[in-house]
C-alpha cells in the first residue's frame, strides 16, 4: 500500500514538472503581436504625399559641414530636375529627434526616400551620388506622378 501511494506521488509530480515546463516553453516561443502594416506618416511627408509627391527625407547634423557639402549639391540637383514631383524635406537630427527615432536615423547624413504610399523605398547611409538618387526616385513613384498627372 505504501508504495502505491509513492507510486502515485512520484507520477504527479512528474505530471506537474511536465505541465510547468510545457508553460514556460510555450510562452518563449509565442510570436510577438504583428506591427501595425499601415502607421500614418509625419506632418510633412503627409502634406508631400497630399500634394502627390515623392518626398526625400534627407537628415543632416548640423555640426558635419564636410559630409553636408558633398551631399547637398546631389540632393539640390534632385530638387530642381524634378522640381513638385519630390519633396525634399531637410531634417537636422538635433532638431528632430523623434523623426530620427521613427526611422531609425543614428548618424548623418542619411537620405530616406519614401515611395507615394509613405511607405520606405529606398535608404542611403552615408554619400549617395545624383544617378542613385535619381533612381531611387523614379522606381518610388506612382502611376499618376508617372503619367504627369
Amino acid at each position: 500500500m505504501l508504495s502505491f501511494v509513492l507510486w502515485l506521488i512520484v507520477v504527479l509530480v512528474a505530471i506537474a514538472a511536465a505541465a510547468v515546463i510545457a508553460l514556460r516553453s510555450r510562452g518563449r516561443h509565442r510570436r510577438p503581436a504583428p506591427a501595425p502594416v499601415e502607421q500614418l506618416p509625419p506632418p510633412e511627408v503627409r502634406e508631400a504625399l497630399l500634394r502627390r509627391s515623392v518626398p526625400v527625407l534627407y537628415f543632416t547634423q548640423s555640426g558635419a559641414p564636410d559630409i553636408r557639402r558633398l551631399q547637398d549639391p546631389a540632393i539640390f540637383m534632385l530638387s530642381a530636375e524634378f522640381e513638385d514631383r519630390v519633396s525634399v524635406i531637410k531634417l537636422d537630427l538635433a532638431a528632430s529627434p523623434a523623426l530620427a527615432e521613427l526611422y531609425g536615423v543614428k548618424t548623418a547624413p542619411v537620405t530616406i526616400v519614401l515611395d507615394h504610399r509613405g511607405r520606405i523605398a529606398a535608404v542611403n547611409r552615408g554619400y549617395v551620388r545624383l544617378d542613385e538618387l535619381r533612381r531611387q526616385v523614379l522606381g518610388a513613384r506612382s502611376l499618376d506622378w508617372a503619367m504627369g498627372s
